[in-house]
């Protein structure tokens, strides 16, 4: 059984900005009683920062996490035409793309100061703090997917 005491802990509430920008315009027109168009074009740019004040802000870097982007934009189009009462043809067409960026909090960090070889500095795909999960204690630094 673990007893917390909640002595010889850090603790410190981060804060966390998210930012949403997007806009959709659309225009739909009637030409006449046979003929009508629509189109519409999006667009989203969402960012996610990764918390702050969790850490002193020299050693932000060590509590892992990510700085998020995603951008999202679309566009449709429609062409209805009447032919005849019982004859109608229609045609659509659509876009849409994502992109999401995670850069880690520590990116760039260089191993070399911790101690660690300079081969792993010369052979990562990408610089940043490495994960530590010491055994009972809360991990730190940028494991996983980030």
């Amino acid at each position: 059984m673990i007893l917390v005491t909640g002595l010889n802990n850090y603790y410190a509430g981060g804060k966390q900005a998210r930012g949403i920008d997007q806009w959709d315009a659309k225009l739909d027109e009637n030409i006449n009683d046979a003929n009508r168009f629509f189109v519409r074009a999006s667009r989203r740019n969402y960012s996610i920062p990764a918390p702050t004040g969790t850490f002193p802000a020299d050693l932000n870097f060590v509590q892992g996490g990510s700085n998020q982007s995603q951008i999202g934009t679309g566009a449709s189009a429609d062409y209805v035409r009447n032919w005849t009462p019982s004859f109608i043809s229609e045609l659509r067409w659509g876009f849409g793309r994502a992109l999401a960026v995670l850069a880690p909090t520590s990116y760039g960090f260089d191993p070399t100061t911790l101690g660690f070889p300079a081969y792993i500095r010369a052979n990562v795909d990408v610089l940043a703090f490495p994960a530590f999960n010491p055994s009972g204690y809360l991990s730190i630094g940028n494991g996983g997917p980030d």
